[in-house]
């Protein structure tokens, strides 16, 4: 599990091309860490921060990594709202 990841970009936009051939818009963080982040088959793994020596929270799922000069050491994400509105949930029912 690679830890010290650094947001980069909390808001950002890419295109992820499949393997078949086709072009997705995707909306979510970037982050770096500067030996590995993530590599192929981590997509839909849960990312967390580490809140106090006990407490761990979900900031959302691994969405790709960058196949480009910087190969696994920077990693994108959904957000946990992002995801969570797309099915109309809340983590909170009561808010």
């Amino acid at each position: 599990m690679p830890c010290g990841i650094k947001v980069q970009n909390e808001s950002i936009a890419y295109n992820l091309r499949w393997d078949d051939g086709s072009v997705h818009a995707v909306y979510g963080v970037m982050g770096h860490n500067a030996n590995w982040a993530c590599t192929q088959g981590d997509s839909g793994g849960l990312v967390f921060t580490i809140t106090n020596n006990t407490d761990r929270e979900g900031r959302g799922i691994v969405s790709a990594n960058s196949a480009g000069k910087d190969g696994p050491r920077v990693m994108y994400w959904a957000q946990a709202p992002d995801v969570l509105n797309i099915v109309r949930q809340r983590l909170n029912p009561h808010v």
